[in-house]
């Protein structure tokens, strides 16, 4: 807030709350690409280039978001997030990874 009153926010998302994809990295948390294969002790090592730019902006990283696992089809569930809905309709899928 004091950067915002002196002007100076640190970017054009400052504050802006935002989400990160299962399979993208962020330094320090897990990074299991929404698989029950990869263990729940995998971290990254480091943000991956989105998310270093998604920071540098100023956004704030709430969390990640399901995505199928390795992200090779066009539905979103998987073995370790089950399936996700469609706030609208629950019969339909929100789509795959993207």
């Amino acid at each position: 807030a004091q950067r915002w009153s002196k002007c100076k926010p640190k970017g054009l998302l400052d504050g802006v709350p935002v989400s990160i994809k299962e399979h993208i990295d962020v330094k320090g948390w897990p990074s299991r690409n929404s698989s029950p294969v990869v263990p729940a002790s995998h971290r990254a090592a480091q943000d991956a280039p989105v998310t270093a730019r998604l920071r540098e902006a100023g956004g704030i990283i709430l969390g990640k978001t399901a995505t199928p696992e390795f992200c090779w089809k066009g539905v979103t569930d998987s073995a370790l997030h089950c399936v996700t809905r469609n706030p609208w309709d629950p019969d339909k899928t929100p789509g795959g990874s993207s």
